[in-house]
């Protein structure tokens, strides 16, 4: 397989399955709850407006504070992103299990 083929497989299964995870309710009530909960730090950070989680955001938060040390990031923002991390890897161990069982 040519580099450029091993290249499409993968940005394909990428789309994949952040097309999978997309479509997941919770999953996107999650993101939503992030995206209002760390708009402060957002624009403190600068973070363009149209960053949102999956486009940006907590990178260019994080980025900010690595460079701020004084930079604080709210309780809100901080259980928000532990929240969907949490509720993404349940997702995603709840995937493999099915996928496991069919085989």
């Amino acid at each position: 397989m040519n580099k450029v083929t091993q290249i499409s497989t993968f940005l394909v299964a990428l789309a994949l399955g952040q097309a999978s995870f997309a479509s997941d309710p919770a999953l996107q009530a999650d993101r939503d709850a992030v995206n209002s909960s760390c708009s402060a730090e957002a624009a403190t950070a600068g973070c363009p407006s149209d960053a949102k989680v999956g486009s940006g955001l907590l990178k260019c938060i994080h980025a900010y504070k690595k460079d701020h040390k004084e930079f604080k990031i709210s309780e809100g923002c901080k259980n928000a992103s532990h929240k969907l991390k949490a509720d993404h890897e349940a997702h995603k161990a709840e995937k493999e299990a099915k996928k496991a069982n069919k085989s």
